[in-house]
This record gives C-alpha cells, structure tokens and sequence, in this order.
C-alpha cells in the first residue's frame, strides 16, 4: 500500500521541480538576467505537499497544457506572492500571456519611472512613481478640487505657481477660477480700450476735417476778387476788377504809350525813385519789331519748332536768294527716309518743300515759283524720292526763321528699309487678281441678260474704271524659301482650286478638289504662262519713289523683265515684248509705313505686270489683302498642307 503512495509523490515532486525550473527561467527573463538553476531541495514531505495542494488557489499553466500549483513550487514565499500578483484578471491560472502582458507593463514603467534617465530603475524612483499615479487616480476617483503640479515640466511650473496663492504645491479650482476670471477682465478691458482708441481716432478726423473747411471759408472771406465761371476776375459785390500797367496806357487813338507821355505825367510815389520808358521821338508811342531766329532746317527738330517756322530763305551758289512763306506743316513717319519721318512745309499757292533730314525736295509748283524768281535749276535730278526733284545742295543754302526756337533736336537714329530682295519673304498672303480680258466678246453671257436685253458680264467679269474688262479671281500664295507655291481660285469653277509649286525652272501643276490633288503634271516654267515668268522677277530692281495709297506709304520699284535693246537677250521673248504680248515692267509695291498696322514695315502691297507698249492688251494686278508670316521655309508637304491638299490621285506625270 506504501509503493503507490511513494510513487504518487515522487511524481509529484518530479513536477513541482518542472514547474519550478520553468518559473524561475520566467523570472529571469523579467528581471533581464540569465536562467540558473533552483538549488536542490530536499523531498517534499507528503503531508506538507497535500497541505499545500489545499491552500494554493493560483496555478501555473505550462506549454504542455498542465498546471503547477504556486504553493508546490520549492521557491521563496515573496517569489510566491510575485506570482500569484501576475494574475491580475484573478482567474486562479498564470499562462504565458499573463506573463507577456506583465514584462510588457513592467518595461513601460521602467522607462516611465527612470526620472534621471540612467537606464536603472532605483527603489525610490520606483515607489516615487507609484506613489505619484496612485495619487491622480486617487484625486480623479475621489474628484478632488485640487491639482498638483510639481511632477509637471517646468516650463508648466512656472505658470501654475502664479495662480497657487497658497504655495502648497497645488492648485485648486476656485484658484483656477480666479485667474480665468482674471484673464477674461483682461480681455474686456482691452477690447473696451481699442474702442476708446478708435473714437478717439474719429473725433480727431473730424476735427480736422473742421478745421480744413474753417480755414477754407476764412481764406475765402479774406479774398478781394475772385474769378467767375467765365473767367473774369470779380470783387465780392459782383463788380468786374480792372487792372493797369504802372508803365504803360492805352491812348484815345488806341496807341499803347508810356503813362504819362499823354495829356497827363505819371506821379512817383513820395520818397521812391522811378524811372519810365520814353520815346525817342518824344511821342511816347512804344514802337516794337517782330523777333526772328534764324537756323539751319532739318527734320530732325521737334514739331513745336516747326510750329513758330514762319518763312525759310533758299539760296544758290550765284548769290541769289529767295523767301518762302510756310503757312504749316505736316510730318509724315517713314522708314525709307533718313531719321525715320519727313516733315512736309506747305506754301502758298499749293507749293510744297519736303525735308529728309538736311535733305529738301520740291514739288512742280514750288519749282515754277523758283524758275520765275530766276532761280532755276536750284533743283536738280530726278523726281524718284516721290516728293519731287531734290536741291542741288544744302551747304548753308537753306535756312529758316522761326518766332521762337528751344535749343532741342531730335537723334537721327532711324535705319531705312532695306530692299525688297534684301528682305526674308517667309509668308502666306491671300491675293486679289485682276487681269486684263484677252477677248471681251467671250466676257458675257449667252443665257442670262439685264433688263434692257443686254447680256450680262460672266461671273468674275468686271468693267474697270477705263471701261475695259479684266478678269478677277482670289489666289493664295506661299513663299518659302525655295518653294513659291499659287492657289488660284475662279468664279466659274468654285469646287476646283488650280495649285503651282513652282522651284528653280521647274514647277508642279495640278487641280484640287475636297482636299485631293487630281492630274499632277511637272514642267519647265518655260512652259507655264507668260505672267508666272514675269512674276519671277530678277533680283535688282530699281527704286522709283514714295506714294500714298489707301492711307499707307508705300515704296515703289521698278523692274524692266525684258530688255529690247539688250542683243544677249532671248530673241523670243525680246520680239514678244516689243509686240506687246508680254509683260516687260513690273511695278512692286512694298509698305513703308501703316498707321493701321496691319501690314508689317517691307511686306509686298501690291504687284503690276504690264506692258510698255501702247495699246498692249496684257495687264495683271496683284494686290495683297492679308499676309500672315511663317516662322521659317517649308517644304512640297508642308506647302500643300497650307492649301489643304492631303492626297494625290495618282503619281506626278511629266509634261512632254
């Protein structure tokens, strides 16, 4: 009956020792040290372990599922009482979670309560700790009116000892409530003060405001005269205030004279000493002469110095000399001329005198002036600047007297256009042509007629000013660079649009239609129409002069395409121009200047291919209605993209 017994506890103690053994590698691992073994026990009573099976209420579960009693572990009674503090849900079991849950809380009052940041946790700073939190919760469960504030930072000290009137290290709400009270005074007041400070303010406006009108109405009162509506100087009464000079009076004969040179002398005021004007005839009449200033004319002066220009004198080398009434002038910007503007001085009689700078030109009627003031050929050259022929020379020849002249001259900076070949031409420009009809008979309608039974004119027909007929259409053209490329659009056809792309002596022919080019055919330009070779004009030209057109400025060259006299020219061409079958000048206008700014200073304007021989029957006009430039030169693709044309129908034939 013993073996069982014995057998029971030895098992038991086998256990116990287990349970022992893992207990104490667990507070090892709390405590942050290595696992030792426990000391050697002597056996368990087995009486003693059956007593202490009954006392103990808290057991520790194992990783294999079993439980050890705390009161059979062989350790110390404050371990025990440590353990059986672990089971904090008081459940009556110690698992691993319980364990994990109390090393974790355990670190973060470790790291809590290390007040002086060594890393050890000394006993006091403990029971410090503890003592503390116990003491809050305390406070909020029993809800305490006081607060303390020593454990606080400083910066938070510093504060709250202000509003602790009684320096117990607490404060308590009715002293929280005194400083809010306090501090809500504070702020009343302060908002009662910015409102003083504003009144204040506006009292301070209005007395100023009052103080300016006072002064005002004081100084009004103060005033004598003052002026009217109308301008006229007026006593308070209303009567008109009349002045005189000290000097001067007007005579019966309406004479300005020196006062007292009349019926009656001047009196000197008592103890002054004056002096007076007098006549050198004894009359007392003021006798005056007009004051003129004589200078060189340029254009470079300002317009108030042309203003006070009341003649000018021209002079030739003989010694003769003329004077020449300006009755205004009128400055015109320019970029072809010298300074940027000429300066127009209009004479009696429609007689007119340009200036370029120290340049000066004449028009007809001032030089039939000159000539009949036997001064001919004073002016010398042809007329091509525009406003006539040019004076032979401005060195001290030409000299204008003026009223009154400041000592001001304008900087001739302004550098003149340069010409037309000099001039990059990337541009898209939209073009309206009128061509002179080869056959009228065949300008009218077979079906259609007006009200009198007369046939109509065809559609883009019209009857010029001159009363022949010229065709009309819209064109569009591209220069860039190397390509020169016409959209031509007729009346008569207005779903077809007729494309040339035209490079060095050959060029592209085909028609357009809904973005489709249709019988492309590549030629010599020998082989297109005459007016394309006049079009390619030779790069010199010839400049003719300034005109006026539509309000613009403009320049005009002249080109001679063909030249009858010229032997090494192209007999063909040469015997044609002399018949009149082509054009042989063009005339090309490019813009100077346009107040509307719409046309850019060397944009072309307007292009005139004609004949020199009377009666010829060729004549085309090119005027320009819109130019939009291009940033740089483009090639076959890019040109047709811009006359919308996507597609070719079939390959490029080959004139033969």
């Amino acid at each position: 009956k013993a073996q069982p017994h014995v057998a029971q506890v030895r098992s038991t103690t086998a256990r116990a020792r287990a349970a022992t053994l893992n207990v104490g590698m667990a507070c090892n691992i709390v405590n942050d040290g290595p696992a030792t073994p426990p000391e050697p026990q002597a056996p368990p009573n087995p009486q003693a372990a059956s007593s202490a099976m009954a006392r103990g209420k808290s057991r520790i579960v194992n990783s294999d599922g079993t439980s050890t009693s705390i009161e059979d572990l062989e350790i110390p009674e404050a371990m025990k009482a440590l353990l059986r503090e672990l089971d904090v849900d008081a459940s009556g079991t110690i698992t691993e979670e319980n364990l994990a849950d109390s090393l974790k809380v355990f670190k973060h009052l470790k790291a809590g309560l290390d007040q002086d940041g060594s890393g050890q946790l000394t006993h006091q700073e403990m029971e410090d700790g503890v003592d503390l939190l116990t003491r809050i919760l305390k406070e909020k469960r029993e809800n305490s009116t006081d607060m303390e504030y020593k454990h606080l930072p400083q910066c938070i000290q510093d504060v709250m000892v202000d509003w602790d009137a009684d320096g117990s290290g607490k404060v308590s709400a009715s002293e929280l409530a005194a400083a809010a009270k306090a501090y809500k005074k504070i702020q009343q007041e302060g908002r009662l003060m910015r409102k003083i400070i504003l009144g204040l303010a506006v009292v301070i406006l209005i007395l100023m405001i009052g103080i300016f009108i006072l002064s005002f109405l004081a100084a009004e009162a103060a005033k004598e005269m003052r002026g009217a509506s109308d301008g006229v100087m007026k006593t308070p009464s209303g009567v008109e205030v009349k002045m005189s000079s000290g000097d001067f009076e007007i005579a019966p004969d309406g004479s300005l004279i020196i006062r007292g040179t009349a019926q009656t002398n001047a009196t000197c005021p008592a103890g002054q000493t004056c002096r007076r004007l007098g006549g050198a005839s004894g009359s007392g009449a003021l006798k005056v002469a007009q004051s003129e200033t004589p200078r060189q004319l340029s254009s470079t002066l300002p317009d108030s110095a042309f203003k006070e220009l009341k003649s000018l004198t021209l002079k030739d080398t003989k010694g003769h000399a003329v004077k020449v009434d300006i009755s205004g002038f009128q400055r015109v910007r320019l970029k072809s001329s010298k300074c940027g503007s000429i300066v127009h001085l209009e004479g009696p009689e429609g007689r007119r005198l340009t200036l370029d700078d120290y340049q000066m030109t004449a028009n007809q009627k001032m030089e039939d002036f000159l000539d009949e003031s036997g001064m001919a050929g004073l002016f010398e050259g042809e007329a091509l600047s525009g406003f006539g022929r040019r004076l032979s020379s401005t060195d001290g020849m030409l000299e204008g007297f003026f009223n009154l002249l400041d000592d001001v001259e304008w900087a001739c900076e302004s550098v003149a256009l340069p010409s037309p070949d000099a001039i990059p031409q990337f541009y898209h420009a939209k073009i309206r042509v009128r061509h002179l009809h080869e056959n009228p008979s065949r300008a009218y309608s077979y079906l259609f007629a007006d009200e009198n039974g007369d046939a109509l004119l065809l559609a883009g027909v019209e009857k010029g000013s001159d009363g022949r007929l010229y065709k009309t259409w819209t064109e569009e053209l591209v220069k860039a660079g190397a390509l020169t490329a016409y959209q031509s659009q007729y009346m008569m056809t207005p779903f077809r649009k007729e494309v040339r792309v035209k490079r060095g002596p050959m060029q592209v022919r085909m028609d357009a239609v809904n973005k489709i080019g249709y019988r492309c055919l590549i030629e010599g330009v020998a082989k297109s129409t005459m007016s394309s070779v006049a079009s390619d004009a030779p790069p010199k030209m010839e400049f003719r002069g300034i005109i006026n057109e539509q309000g613009m400025v403009l320049r005009h060259w002249q080109l001679h395409t063909v030249d009858v006299d010229d032997e090494n020219a192209d007999p063909t061409l040469r015997h044609m121009a002399e018949a009149g079958m082509l054009p042989d000048v063009i005339d090309y206008f490019d813009v100077d200047t346009d107040p509307r700014e719409v046309f850019e200073p060397g944009q072309p304007y307007k292009i005139v291919m004609r004949s020199s021989v009377e009666g010829a029957k060729v004549y085309t006009e090119k005027v320009y209605t819109e130019i939009i430039p291009l940033p740089a030169a483009l090639e076959m693709p890019g040109v047709l993209g811009m006359f919308n044309v996507t597609a070719l129908d079939t390959a490029f034939g080959v004139a033969k």
